[in-house]
């Protein structure tokens, strides 16, 4: 299953808009109107629902971007209440913040236990969304004592966090029901799949050959370079504090013109180029 997240547009119409130009079958479910879905309002939920109904559309997963720690986890309820409304089985989560782990592992563990358990019942599938920022020995513990837990994968934001994209994915290749993509250069600008640093083409070659079933899904972040690839062709600013920054967007988008073979007077749509990423991998992954 492939699919892509269409939430850098703000409003649902336009998600829903850019979601058929993609040509996707399941929705990803995330943020609208700068609110992530767990944050709804009935209002809100029930424009959705109309809205996924009129255009035929089905979400694939409901994505909680709630940061929480140990001491108040996610309210079960609440997210068996979304995954009903939105007839979905799919919820990616956070894993819970923890300060020290040497004091908080087994209340850490109980947690995430008791998320799983709560959701069991109705025969709910929860994958834990890495952040790479906590320790990989953590993880490793996590999965020695939740055999069963799964995680989302993401090579560009664990390239993003200085990680080991390698090392992460050799750690939980056997717990993984969703890969998140997207690349990056070396000052973690954005790239064209498969340019970046991120390693994203050499992993999607390891899942293959690991015969991963679960779902791939696209997350661009080159919507910043279609909507100011033209400041490339500018004169260049004299501003020194800000000099470092915009160097490095100008030498990203660069790139990008370049691989894309495009000079000023050409024109570029973002579903356009969205579209050509989605079948990259999409041919890719064949």
């Amino acid at each position: 299953m492939i699919s892509a997240y269409v939430d850098m547009l703000v409003d649902l119409e336009s998600q829903i808009e850019l979601f058929k130009a993609l040509n996707l079958d399941k929705f990803v479910l995330r943020d609208f109107n700068h609110l992530n879905v767990y944050d709804l309002s009935e209002e809100a939920i029930d424009e959705v629902e109309t809205l996924f109904k009129l255009n035929k559309i089905s979400p694939l997963y409901l994505d909680i971007t709630k940061t929480y720690d140990v001491y108040g986890i996610l309210d079960v309820e609440r997210l068996i209440y979304l995954a009903k409304r939105f007839k979905t089985k799919d919820i990616l989560i956070k894993v819970p913040t923890i300060k020290d782990f040497n004091i908080e592992k087994d209340i850490f563990i109980e947690q995430i236990q008791l998320l799983l358990a709560g959701v069991k019942k109705d025969k709910l599938n929860l994958t834990f969304n890495l952040s790479y920022d906590i320790d990989s020995a953590y993880i490793a513990y996590l999965i020695k004592e939740i055999k069963e837990i799964k995680f989302s994968f993401n090579p560009g934001l664990c390239y993003e966090k200085e990680k080991s994209v390698t090392s992460y994915y050799r750690l939980i290749k056997n717990n993984l029901s969703h890969v998140i993509l997207f690349d990056l250069n070396e000052n973690k600008k954005p790239s064209l799949i498969g340019y970046g640093k991120a390693t994203i083409l050499e992993h999607l070659d390891k899942l293959k050959r690991d015969n991963f079933k679960g779902s791939y899904i696209l997350d661009t972040n080159l919507l910043e370079y279609v909507e100011e690839r033209q400041t490339i062709y500018k004169r260049k600013f004299k501003i020194p504090f800000l000099k470092k920054g915009r160097n490095q967007n100008k030498k990203a988008y660069e790139s990008i013109e370049n691989r894309l073979g495009l000079a000023q007077t050409d024109e570029i749509s973002f579903d356009k180029l969205y579209e050509s990423q989605v079948s990259l991998v999409k041919r890719y992954i064949k």
